[in-house]
């Protein structure tokens, strides 16, 4: 970091820089072996913008904890910047935002755990920007208005891995009501947004059995709760109309040569690749019936004929996915 970028930064962040400029532009030259294009004015730039009111922040807290904050900062930015998920170049500054409203809300976890807090936020607000649905923006919101109120960085990133399933990582479900069972009933209440009337406890067993349960509607039974996917020609997965299948509990698609599995609930739908071959050639399902662009389980029945003939369609105990001919998005119903 050269003098004149220490100077037009705060007094904290200027005697970090000054204290360690050879550690610094050590990392910088190892830094740049592996990203060649990395440029240093991008460095300082993240350092200024992102890296400069954190230390400001700690020093108001603990001054003797700048310097780790700062160094862990460091290191984790220039990853960051390295591989394109920062800097001034970017339409999106996601990364820095996230910084900016958690970190300095979450202050005392930074200074516990900087490496691991500051790490665990650019990872996270990366992983939901790449899921489609996925509302990473929500994700901030809730770290930032409720990690104060967690004791230690453990119940932060529990509370982060809860936010997450919420804002659409369905196959967060699982591990999330976990960790649930970890936090408190108020922290729980605020993410999932439970009512006053329902027991914390009550609604987590019911979430544990049914992935569509929303305790502010009566509806129960075979009904549409949503779509999902699209032609790999307009940003989706399928370059042919999938087809569906179920192993087990697990709900399975596949398009050309490509299969994943499907986590589908209330909160969001999310694919992850996985190997052909373990799609099943017989890929029909007689639990649920289909005639005439009806979907019939249990007595009850949706029409989906809108989307054209359905090709195939599988299900588990709680959920039906139809595969339709003219479209290459999912129909998906609660059981």
């Amino acid at each position: 970091m050269s003098a004149s970028s220490t100077a037009s930064v705060s007094a904290p962040l200027a005697a970090v820089l000054r204290a360690g400029r050879s550690e610094f532009n050590s990392a910088f030259a190892l830094a740049r072996q592996r990203f060649r294009d990395l440029d240093p004015n991008d460095v300082i730039a993240f350092a200024r913008e992102t890296i400069d009111p954190l230390a400001q922040a700690v020093a108001a807290v603990d001054p003797g904890q700048v310097s780790d904050v700062v160094h862990a900062a460091y290191e984790i930015g220039i990853e960051l910047v390295g591989h394109k998920l920062a800097g001034p170049s970017l339409p999106v500054r996601a990364v820095e935002a996230a910084w900016e409203r958690i970190a300095l809300a979450n202050v005392r976890h930074v200074i516990a755990a900087p490496t691991r807090v500051l790490a665990a936020i650019s990872n996270a607000v990366q992983q939901l920007r790449n899921t489609p649905g996925a509302d990473h923006a929500q994700w901030v919101e809730f770290l930032q208005c409720y990690g104060p109120e967690c004791q230690d960085v453990d119940t932060l990133l529990r509370l982060g891995q809860l936010a997450a399933w919420r804002v659409g990582l369905a196959h967060y479900r699982a591990g999330a009501l976990d960790v649930a069972e970890h936090l408190s009933h108020a922290l729980v209440r605020a993410v999932l947004d439970l009512p006053a009337d329902l027991a914390v406890p009550s609604a987590l067993a019911a979430l544990r059995r049914d992935p569509w349960f929303d305790p502010l509607t009566k509806h129960r039974g075979l009904r549409l709760v949503g779509r999902y996917g699209a032609f790999r020609g307009f940003g989706g997965l399928f370059l042919t109309p999938p087809r569906v299948a179920v192993i087990g509990e697990d709900l399975l698609v596949a398009s050309g040569d490509d299969c994943w599995l499907l986590y589908a609930d209330r909160f969001g739908t999310t694919l992850h690749r996985a190997p052909r071959e373990l799609f099943p050639e017989q890929s029909g399902n007689s639990v649920v019936q289909v005639r005439d662009g009806q979907v019939t389980d249990a007595g009850r029945s949706v029409d989906v004929s809108a989307t054209g003939p359905i090709t195939s369609r599988a299900a588990n105990s709680t959920t039906v996915v139809v595969a339709t001919e003219r479209t290459h998005a999912l129909v998906l119903l609660a059981r």
